[in-house]
């Protein structure tokens, strides 16, 4: 299906997309326990582009474009940032906390087989 190099991009969009998405949920939810209307409209607007993104990868091999790439990588920074901020955690870090291990490798198997 894929050589190994569009493999690995495959799955660190994926995972990468996933990631944000798991962060971008939780951080929705939360801004709708406090009502802040910016911070839903701001999160709202994040997963509409994210699941976009999501569906348009599966339309190109799983893979995204460097742009898109680009912007995933660098929402996940800041979501990682914003974790962190707002005393996140405790004693799990980010990545413990939002990446995507417990039925990853089922989601993965799932993409795979609706790109092919």
């Amino acid at each position: 299906m894929f050589g190994f190099g569009k493999k690995k991009l495959f799955e660190q969009h994926q995972r990468n997309l996933l990631t944000c998405l798991l962060f971008g949920e939780f951080a929705l939810n939360s801004a709708e326990e406090s009502a802040n209307s910016d911070q839903i409209e701001f999160w709202e607007t994040k997963i509409g582009k994210l699941r976009r993104l999501q569906g348009a990868s599966l339309r190109t091999g799983g893979i995204l474009d460097k742009n898109d790439a680009t912007f995933v990588d660098t929402f996940l920074e800041k979501c990682e940032a914003t974790f962190y901020e707002s005393g996140g955690g405790g004693e799990k870090s980010f990545e413990e906390t939002f990446a995507p291990e417990v039925g990853w490798e089922a989601y993965l198997a799932d993409l795979k087989e609706r790109v092919s």
